[in-house]
């Protein structure tokens, strides 16, 4: 699978209210893992985090690996006839979770008077810090967070944490056609390639949550093993980059206000807004698309190089088996596991029914044998008998 192919070909296929695409939401959680895995004791952390994701394999099959499961809060939000949503057992349809995506900023190189403009208390920022403070916190103080929860804000902060790196998703641009904002580049049409004929295919956030046109795929299509070698493939790409101190920069606001920077100075590098229009579509240069590839590639190997150094303490405070309802790798009663118990179930069910059987077919016989007896068929009886004592089932002379 190539990493940099320059066209958008499948992005019809994509909600444009997407974070990222699935490919690179994938690309971020395979290389956090793959960091994990080649850190001291990472192999337990990993363990202890995807037995917390595994709770919900059942209903969410293939979402329960650190690769895949950044996908879950996109996907939780299709509906039938949505082409990309594929793999799930059921539509979910949960769109109460979208302001938790993005944390808008404006771009405002006009300065143009906004007063209308709020930015949402329940965004992006406030998740993160609020996912992180209940997983930091899970059994040390009363009565603070869950299993449920954890799992829950696990799955979101895999996602919105590698939003949060996605230009797009720290700031909204401000100008004289977009008096109230362009919804983070969702309102600026983009098309690729324009002198060979292609036609309108997108948005300037959905471009960039492709990065650039770089990653197309979508999952179930695109398994954790292939975006796992791709991750590797990528760290030795930008081994400067995720080594660095740069890549120690994990904090939430930290990476918000570096995301803005690059939205500030690129995103909108190419706009003339004294000629700008309302929906008028934007044709990005060559050199353009390639940095906007090569930007975003930088983005998720830092993504995931500081969703690494973010698990490791949540992984050490994970939800040990016993409170881990419902997982297969749960203890039950008496410390035995689930499996066991679920064996022994059957065991005793099957003895059950074999008990059933053999009171219900001794009923039988002694009430024949009484009939017999009363109406004097004594001949049939004796017969009855030595057939029985034949067959070892009564013992006679």
């Amino acid at each position: 699978m190539g990493v940099l192919p320059l066209l958008l070909v499948s992005v019809l296929l994509i909600d444009a209210a997407m974070a990222w695409g699935d490919e690179g939401h994938m690309l971020i959680g395979a290389i956090a893992r793959h960091i994990l895995l080649k850190s001291h004791g990472g192999s337990s952390l990993v363990k202890a985090l995807e037995k917390v994701l595994y709770v919900w394999e059942e209903q969410y099959p293939g979402l329960s690996r650190l690769t895949t499961a950044p996908v879950w809060a996109d996907h939780i939000k299709c509906e039938q006839g949505r082409p990309w949503c594929r793999g799930l057992l059921r539509y979910d349809a949960i769109e109460v979770f979208n302001e938790w995506h993005y944390s808008d900023k404006p771009y405002n190189p006009q300065d143009l008077p906004i007063p209308h403009f709020r930015r949402g208390t329940h965004d992006a920022l406030w998740l993160l810090e609020r996912a992180n403070h209940t997983m930091i916190n899970f059994g040390k103080k009363q009565n603070e967070g869950t299993a449920l929860s954890w799992n829950l804000f696990l799955r979101l902060l895999l996602h919105v944490y590698g939003d949060i790196h996605q230009p797009l998703h720290s700031c909204t641009m401000f100008a004289k056609p977009y008096p109230h904002g362009d919804a983070g580049g969702n309102e600026i049409p983009v098309i690729l390639n324009h002198t060979a004929g292609h036609e309108h295919v997108g948005e300037l956030h959905l471009f960039w949550d492709l990065g650039g046109g770089a990653l197309e795929g979508n999952w179930p299509t695109l398994g954790p093993s292939d975006m796992e070698d791709e991750a590797v493939r990528l760290l030795a790409m930008f081994p400067e980059l995720w080594k660095s101190k740069h890549a120690d920069k994990v904090g939430f606001r930290e990476v918000l206000d570096e995301s803005y920077k690059i939205c500030a100075k690129f995103v909108y590098s190419e706009f003339d807004f004294s000629t700008l229009e309302k929906r008028q579509p934007y044709y990005p240069s060559d050199a353009y698309v390639a940095q906007a590839q090569h930007t975003s590639l930088e983005r998720m190997v830092l993504g995931g190089a500081r969703l690494a150094k973010i698990l490791i303490p949540l992984a050490r405070n994970a939800p040990p088996p016993q409170q881990i309802i419902g997982t297969r790798e749960g203890l039950g009663l008496f410390g035995w596991s689930l499996e066991i118990w679920q064996a022994l179930c059957g065991v005793l069910l099957l003895l059950s029914l074999c008990s059933s059987c053999g009171f219900m077919w001794v009923g039988w016989r002694n009430a024949y044998l009484r009939k017999m007896v009363q109406e004097g068929d004594m001949p049939r009886m004796a017969l009855v008998r030595h057939h029985m004592h034949d067959n070892g089932i009564i013992a006679g002379d």
